[in-house]
């Protein structure tokens, strides 16, 4: 898995800045088993031309969805307001990172 993806992305969202804090509408603790399986399915998709990863991306983020009992909605409000503090984006991806590399491990 490209590691380097992760950390672009976190650096990405890390330039949002606002500390007003609103209730997650997904927990923590779930949002980072959610983001584990993301970003699997990230990795899976990463060579695969655009018109293939579009559909099959569809497919498994209704499967990641559904897994976790979530909604599209929940999952996007969740990460819009982690992205507004850079802090707690960093340590949910710190734990999102921890357990892919336990993932990475356990394959190897």
């Amino acid at each position: 898995m490209r590691i380097d993806v992760i950390f672009l992305f976190l650096l990405l969202t890390l330039s949002a800045c606002n500390k007003d804090q609103e209730k997650l509408p997904i927990r923590e603790e779930k949002m980072i088993d959610i983001l584990v399986d993301v970003h699997v399915a990230e990795a899976a998709m990463q060579e695969l031309s655009s018109v293939i990863r579009d559909s099959l991306g569809e497919v498994y983020y209704g499967q990641i969805f559904e897994i976790h009992d979530i909604t599209e909605e929940d999952f996007n409000k969740t990460m819009y307001l982690i992205k507004q503090d850079p802090e707690h984006m960093e340590r949910i991806y710190k734990e999102v990172l921890v357990e892919l590399d336990k993932k990475m491990e356990i394959s190897r």
